[in-house]
C-alpha cells in the first residue's frame, strides 16, 4: 500500500483483540508467543496517511513442541554405518529424550 503508516494485526482465533504497529520502510516485525501448541492464523492490514485501510492478508503456522531429529549419515537416499543422530528439543525446559 503506498504511503502506509500503520499495520493492524490479529489472530484468527481472537478477532476482538487487535494490535497496531507503525510501518518502518514498508515493513514491521512483531513477536507472538502462542499459549499452546496447535495451528494458528494471523490476519494483517495496512493503513495509509489518508486513513484508508487495505484489504487483509494472512499467514498460518503450526506450533509444536516435538523434537527435531537429524542425521548427516542417515538421509532419504540411504544409510551409512556408523552414523549419528542429533536431537533438538523445542520444548522449553526439556530435560531428557526418550
Amino acid at each position: 500500500m503506498p504511503d502506509a503508516v500503520e499495520f493492524e494485526y490479529w489472530l484468527t482465533a481472537d478477532p476482538a483483540t487487535k494490535w497496531t504497529v507503525p510501518v518502518s520502510g514498508n515493513t514491521a516485525t512483531v513477536s507472538c508467543t502462542p499459549p499452546r501448541t496447535g495451528d494458528y492464523g494471523m490476519l494483517v492490514r495496512a493503513k495509509n496517511t489518508a486513513g484508508v485501510w487495505s484489504s487483509t492478508d494472512n499467514i498460518t503456522w503450526t506450533v509444536t513442541n516435538d523434537p527435531t531429529v537429524s542425521s548427516k549419515e542417515f538421509q532419504a537416499n540411504g544409510r551409512v554405518f556408523p552414523g549419528t543422530f542429533t536431537f533438538d528439543a523445542r520444548q522449553p525446559g526439556a530435560a531428557a529424550f526418550e
